[in-house]
């Protein structure tokens, strides 16, 4: 079985937690203005979020479940799958 990859999440193209989320607040017709607001952010850091500049982190993953309702372990899990891909990205 030399070679084989079970449960290996390995795919050649991931989206960046700001791609998602700015789809959501696209949904929510919410602009990145509104979202910071409501968190009591500045608006810059959801802006380098949106920009893929920025990571969710922990904090703000609890934020955006509570006015988007997504839950903290999909920005989590998101986070860390995105950070893969760009390690593997970079090895390459």
């Amino acid at each position: 079985m030399t070679g084989h990859t079970w449960g290996r999440y390995d795919p050649e193209v991931v989206s960046s937690p700001g791609e998602i989320l700015e789809e959501l607040l696209e949904e929510r017709e919410m602009s990145a203005i509104e979202l910071a607001r409501r968190m009591g952010r500045p608006v810059r850091t959801i802006k380098a979020i949106l920009k893929g500049r920025a990571p969710v982190t922990m904090g703000i993953a609890h934020q955006l479940e509570e006015i988007l309702g997504t839950p903290v372990r999909f920005w989590s899990n998101l986070n860390q799958n995105y950070q893969a891909y760009l390690s593997r990205e970079n090895k390459q």
